[in-house]
């Protein structure tokens, strides 16, 4: 049996072990830590509140002949007088196609998490991100094509109908032909829960692309800069 002495100080050789490096990786990977990864909880979080308000209303018009909002997904609620000039709720058209695809963005964010936390790649990391800058930017669509839509829904609740004395009095085509009927407007625009989804769509893409990078700059840093384990070999 060789012991070692002082003269053989020097003649130490450090061996790296075999694939120690990439077993403690593995072991350390699996572990959840809410500190590290609070982003991906957030988009999920995030992305279920989008979701949740795309069946709020969005966009509402009221006035004198009524009160009527729509919801992300192109459904019209409220109700008009008989005298409302623009035949009902029937004369607006809205496509609920732009909240299909923000329904979906969230949905492939949120199951993108949850396949993370199971499975920890690169590739759903980079899929999270997709999916949540998707839904931004399909909620961005949504809330900019219902604000083109807000016109329309004023003129549901707005009244033409012509009124007063002279209307009563010679009726109202006369009182129309000497201008002297009554035009009553309404008021539309975007509701708050709008503004909110949009908001909590880039907040989910933020938190996610913002986790995403830090996790990439993580693994990437520990194979460049941090030495592997060694093990002493002492020379006979």
């Amino acid at each position: 049996m060789a012991y070692a002495t002082p003269w053989q100080v020097n003649e130490v050789q450090l061996v790296p072990s075999e694939n120690s490096g990439y077993r403690i990786r593995e072991l350390t990977a699996q572990r959840f830590d809410l500190r590290s990864d609070w982003g991906y909880l957030c988009a999920a979080g995030l992305s279920l509140l989008t979701f949740l308000l795309l069946f709020q209303p969005w966009v509402s018009a009221s006035g004198p002949n009524g009160k009527v909002s729509a919801n992300a997904f192109g459904r019209i609620d409220g109700f008009t007088s008989s005298s409302s000039q623009s035949g009902g709720q029937d004369a607006v058209s809205i496509s609920g196609a732009w909240a299909v695809l923000t329904a979906m963005a969230v949905a492939g964010t949120v199951f993108s998490v949850v396949l993370y936390f199971r499975v920890r790649s690169q590739t759903l990391s980079r899929l999270v991100m997709g999916t949540s800058g998707a839904a931004a930017l399909f909620a961005l669509i949504t809330l900019l094509y219902l604000n083109s839509k807000a016109p329309e829904l004023r003129e549901l609740t707005e009244s033409a109908a012509n009124a007063g004395l002279f209307s009563w009095l010679f009726g109202n085509d006369v009182a129309s032909n000497l201008g002297l009927g009554e035009h009553r407007i309404a008021s539309a625009g975007l509701d708050l829960s709008a503004t909110l989804s949009a908001l909590s769509a880039f907040g989910a893409a933020l938190a996610a692309a913002a986790m995403g990078l830090r996790k990439q700059s993580i693994t990437v840093l520990p194979i460049i800069a941090t030495p592997r384990p060694y093990r002493a070999k002492i020379a006979a």
